[in-house]
């Protein structure tokens, strides 16, 4: 439920929380492809194309920062998931 919350353009939005039968919770967020951003700092071959990189790692700080700022600590900041 707190995800649901989130509105920020660099988090993944919930578009779907539920229950089964069984009672587990599942939700359903927008699938989102491509390389984790330690795959593109492994695959950089210079310090101009790491630097390049910047953006994004800002963008990731300013949605951990939003959170934050709503009392909704990211405990998992080191999953390749958040990175």
């Amino acid at each position: 439920r707190i995800t649901c919350r989130l509105e920020h353009p660099s988090i993944t939005p919930v578009h779907e929380l539920g229950s089964r039968e069984d009672g587990t919770v599942y939700y359903t967020m927008t699938l989102v492809r491509g390389q984790t951003l330690a795959e593109a700092i492994h695959s950089c071959t210079s310090l101009r194309e790491r630097l390049a990189l910047l953006p994004h790692i800002v963008d990731v700080s300013n949605a951990l920062a939003y959170g934050q700022s709503l009392r909704i600590i990211h405990c998992a900041t080191s999953n390749p998931t958040t990175f």
